[in-house]
């Protein structure tokens, strides 16, 4: 074969490769990435551009995505009549019951519910509000959401005993247990339905968790041998295929995660051995494993987790140090 043949054989073969990685990983930017490909593409062409763009994403260079995000919730509502009255869909037989626990911070619980309302259609649900004896406007929660389902302790009874409590209330066939200090993105809950109903092996799942600046924060959680957890891909941009495909995961943290009910009461909820909190949500996902089903992660499905905003992240005080007791 001549040199000429020899030529068009390798350009054969590189280009294929080359336009094939660089096509796959453009299934995976959002605009910023996007911008930053037509600058590099302007000042060094289109092979330069490939080249830059193939190093920054092999060095893990974090592009965070855009959340849609109702800052009012940062702040404590001072008038709480101006508030405006929303309402849930009443439904005879809701397919999810979603559980939130809260303890005051009623700003977070309230924009909370307004992404659940905004974002949750083409499924039927019910918002179950797990009230832990609160002693701010939750207590008027009522006025200010329509169709809502309280569920209040006699005492204060803390995370775990509180959504024990609150699932007894449940009428749906799927339990999702939601942090009071999240907003959901748009179309979050269809997805881990989905996965439920096709995958009858399927026990649990949950969410993709993003920080409120649009990082990472949890692509399912992994257990090490020494018991200490980690959230997968923390700080990592949420668009690398490495955190958007269904996979089976050690758990799934307490702030999204959705169980079958049936399996959930069969099991008898969170053990209390880990009350008042920590590492309920990861012995939940071993016992899941234990009964025969699978714990999956479903990157379809966002939420943003205001991490920290309910215990602090101080390990040696408060509710937070109940994170090393339990480990």
């Amino acid at each position: 074969m001549g040199k000429k043949n020899n030529k068009m054989l390798d350009t054969a073969l590189w280009l294929p490769r080359k336009i094939g990685a660089f096509g796959v990983m453009m299934t995976h930017v959002n605009p910023t990435v996007l911008r930053v490909a037509c600058g590099y593409v302007k000042e060094e062409g289109f092979y330069g551009a490939y080249r830059h763009l193939m190093r920054d994403y092999n060095k893990g260079v974090s592009v965070k995505t855009e959340v849609i995000v109702d800052k009012r919730a940062f702040k404590k509502i001072k008038d709480f009549d101006s508030l405006q009255t929303v309402k849930i869909p009443y439904r005879n037989k809701p397919l999810v019951s979603i559980i939130i626990p809260a303890y005051n911070q009623f700003n977070y619980t309230y924009y909370c519910i307004r992404s659940i309302i905004k974002f949750s259609k083409g499924i039927d649900y019910e918002i179950i509000l797990a009230d832990d004896c609160s002693t701010d406007y939750t207590c008027r929660i009522k006025e200010k959401v329509k169709n809502i389902v309280v569920s209040r302790t006699d005492e204060n009874m803390l995370f775990l005993r509180n959504c024990n409590h609150a699932a007894k209330e449940a009428r749906g066939k799927y339990l999702l247990f939601l942090n009071n200090d999240t907003q959901v993105q748009p179309g979050w809950l269809k997805p881990l339905v989905d996965l439920m109903e096709a995958d009858p092996s399927a026990g649990m799942t949950g969410s993709k968790l993003l920080f409120d600046d649009g990082a990472l924060q949890e692509a399912g959680g992994i257990i090490w041998k020494d018991a200490s957890g980690w959230n997968f891909g923390r700080e990592d941009d949420p668009q690398k295929p490495d955190y958007n495909y269904v996979k089976e995961v050690d758990y799934i943290s307490g702030a999204a995660i959705m169980v079958r009910r049936d399996l959930w009461e069969e099991i008898g909820g969170f053990d209390d051995y880990f009350a008042p909190a920590y590492y309920e949500d990861s012995d939940l996902a071993f016992t899941v494993r234990e009964m025969g089903y699978k714990v999956l992660y479903q990157p379809l499905s966002v939420v943003v987790h205001f991490e920290g905003r309910s215990n602090g992240i101080d390990l040696t005080s408060g509710v937070k140090k109940n994170q090393v007791i339990n480990q």
